[in-house]
């Protein structure tokens, strides 16, 4: 669902780097059960609670780069929650 310039670019290490340095936010859309078995520490979690995500992507600051991951490209929760992390 996702356009092929919104996926990321980077290698694992960039991104890895990104997330040490504080210089991105990463959040994760996936479910409960998902997150459970295959965690993952420094993410913010916004399972089914995408109502909230639009105040929390008011609060970052402009200066840092947002990363969203969900089950796959094809999942309906990354799309809608890029698409909220624009309007914002």
């Amino acid at each position: 669902l996702l356009s092929e310039e919104l996926l990321w670019k980077g290698s694992y290490s960039d991104l890895v780097e990104d997330i040490k340095s504080n210089k991105l936010v990463l959040i994760d859309l996936r479910d409960k059960d998902e997150t459970s078995y295959l965690p993952v520490k420094k993410a913010v979690h916004f399972d089914s609670k995408l109502s909230e995500l639009l105040s929390f992507l008011k609060s970052i600051p402009k200066s840092k780069s947002l990363v969203f991951f969900c089950k796959g490209r094809m999942c309906e929760r990354l799309t809608e929650a890029v698409e909220m992390a624009n309007s914002a």
